[in-house]
């Protein structure tokens, strides 16, 4: 999983995004998995607890779960008694609840008894963000959209380019809506293009007979800036 740097225009704007419309309970999802779902939620976390934030992160996708911090102790927990409260784990950047210690999986997809223990965890936390599985994938494994419609006061859903279509997208959307999911923002990830650096490097070559100096002396600047030869 790759985490954006918290002083990256993208993520700064999505941290401020939350933060204006206040919405403490923010749920991340893709369409339909490898998106950079995951990734943003957990970026997000770190970017909010920068600001001198306690961040709870709630890691319900089972498809990509949210890996442990060294050397913790992780304890079953469930939504529907206080130990959600009490088995949270603690990391330097925020805390982590993991589907992977989710002991009983039928009272989460219970929709009053996810909306009480958001409202209690709350008390605690000044943002909670969620990391559900892909909107497009549905099994009994999954927490279904509709139980957390009346907790999420933001639902971020990422669309990646190159992976996701069009038809994907809207299924997606509609699915959201018909879920009772209202306040939602989508996120446009470019996880699956090809890195910029490759595509100059190729238009360089091109041009390369013609102006030989000045396309090799573009094609050493270019390489040495090695965050254009990788996804983003």
């Amino acid at each position: 999983m790759k985490i954006i740097p918290h002083q990256f225009q993208e993520l700064e704007s999505v941290c401020n995004e939350i933060t204006n419309q206040e919405s403490r309970c923010v749920t991340f999802m893709s369409l339909t998995g490898n998106g950079g779902a995951s990734s943003l939620c957990k970026s997000v976390a770190c970017g909010l607890s920068s600001q001198k934030n306690r961040v709870l992160l709630i890691d319900l996708n089972p498809l990509n779960p949210v890996g442990l911090p060294n050397d913790s102790h992780a304890k079953f927990w469930q939504f529907d008694d206080i130990s959600c409260q009490l088995c949270t784990i603690e990391s330097a950047d925020h805390d982590l609840l993991t589907i992977s210690h989710l002991s009983e999986l039928e009272s989460a997809k219970n929709k009053r008894v996810i909306q009480y223990a958001i409202e209690r965890l709350l008390q605690e936390y000044d943002y909670i963000l969620i990391d559900m599985s892909p909107a497009l994938k549905l099994n009994k494994g999954n927490i279904p959209l509709y139980a957390l419609s009346s907790c999420s006061q933001m639902t971020i859903i990422v669309a990646a380019l190159g992976h996701n279509d069009e038809e994907s997208f809207c299924t997606a959307l509609k699915y959201l809506k018909e879920s009772g999911h209202q306040n939602i923002k989508v996120v446009v990830s470019q996880y699956h293009f090809e890195p910029l650096g490759e595509k100059v490097l190729t238009q360089l070559n091109k041009i390369k007979a013609r102006w030989p100096r000045l396309s090799n002396w573009l094609s050493i600047k270019l390489q040495q800036q090695r965050w254009l030869f990788h996804n983003h």
